[in-house]
């Protein structure tokens, strides 16, 4: 298994790679007869919102607001400039992605004046990919088993087409704009709102961070700035407090073939994580359900499939959702992310307790493979 340090090396070489790309582009943009100018930006520093230590920005108003919507920091990335105005328009960039805000005041807009932009064919045309690359050039059609998308005339395919799956993540992404290719060995892949990366010295599928190299191309890219004095800080489980920025069902969905639950706010993602499921002899109920009773702690005694008897003491966050099937915490695991449990759905201790304070009674719980 890869380290963190080995997927952070590989991050960083395909930035390197990009950015090697980017330098090119660049350099003939310099040798032609004419070339526009310099983009002006009048940047203004965030007072209000929340701040985000690792980047050291700041995100407020209706960026925040519409932030998570795009994604939040797993689609959407965090951000890395401060709001700035381009042509009239306010423009914040994040990891992945750009947002802006045409003919509203930011204090004045709300998350439905803000666009996300479709910073993979922007950051795709600013490189010359579109017009020169032959892996954007139109196909009639995909290669078996492949997903086909006539409007642009290119396919997903392979473990790309497996990430783009994920959910939401077609969504956040959009359509293809090109075909998979290799630069230095890296598999790349653009799409209208982003890009996907696949290293195989390891590290896995990841997306591209189109937003901070289109930063990059503006000049935008801002060095952290220190804390604003009482400003909220960011930090995992932001969004499980603050929801009522969102409006719709809060949902959960329990993959059982990934070993993944998120939770949901509509389509808006508020919180994903690694568990634990049924085994085999043991396996957790699929279907649609409901959250039917809580409890902050609770002792499960019984017969295991195999006719081995368990007992386990204090088990925290319990929400039964099925007959005796429950979401709880469980703090005899050292990991997560496989099939082990006698059915019930097993997740980290501080996840579990944000969840059972954000779930009420009455919770929807879809469990599939």
């Amino acid at each position: 298994m890869m380290t963190a340090a080995g997927r952070t090396l590989n991050r960083r070489a395909t930035v390197l790679i990009l950015l090697a790309a980017l330098l090119s582009a660049m350099l003939a943009q310099l040798l032609l007869p004419k070339r526009a100018e310099a983009v002006e930006l009048e940047v203004a520093l965030a007072t209000e919102g929340i701040f985000v230590e690792a980047t050291g920005q700041v995100v407020g108003g209706a960026f925040l607001a519409s932030w998570l919507t795009f994604g939040g920091p797993d689609y959407t990335g965090l951000p890395i400039s401060a709001p700035a105005m381009i042509d009239g328009r306010w423009v914040q960039w994040f990891e992945y992605a750009r947002l802006e805000i045409s003919h509203v005041a930011p204090e004045a807009a709300t998350a439905d004046d803000v666009r996300l932009m479709p910073v993979g064919r922007l950051y795709a045309g600013s490189l010359g990919y579109s017009r020169t690359h032959e892996s954007f050039a139109r196909r009639d059609g995909g290669a078996e088993g492949a997903l086909f998308w006539p409007e642009t005339g290119h396919s997903v395919a392979n473990g790309f087409k497996d990430f783009y799956q994920l959910p939401n993540m077609g969504e956040r992404l959009g359509m293809p704009i090109s075909e998979e290719f290799a630069i230095e060995n890296v598999a790349y892949q653009y799409f209208e709102y982003g890009a996907l990366s696949w290293n195989p010295n390891g590290g896995g599928i990841e997306l591209v961070p189109v937003g901070k190299l289109d930063a990059m191309l503006h000049g935008a890219l801002q060095q952290p700035q220190p804390k604003p004095e009482g400003m909220e800080v960011y930090q995992p489980g932001f969004w499980m407090q603050y929801s009522d920025y969102f409006a719709g069902e809060r949902w959960i969905d329990v993959n059982l073939s990934n070993y993944t639950l998120t939770a949901f706010i509509g389509s808006v993602q508020v919180l994903s994580t690694s568990i634990v499921v049924g085994a085999g002899v043991s396996p957790t109920a699929a279907g649609e359900f409901a959250v039917y009773v809580k409890y902050e702690a609770q002792t499960m005694a019984g017969v295991g499939a195999d006719g081995v008897p368990y007992r386990q003491e204090d088990v925290p966050w319990v929400m039964y959702f099925y007959q005796d099937f429950a979401l709880h915490g469980a703090y005899w695991r050292n990991g997560f992310g496989y099939a082990a449990s006698h059915g019930c759905v097993n997740i980290p201790v501080p996840v579990a307790e944000q969840l059972w304070y954000w779930a009420d009674y009455g919770t929807r719980v879809s469990v599939h493979y």
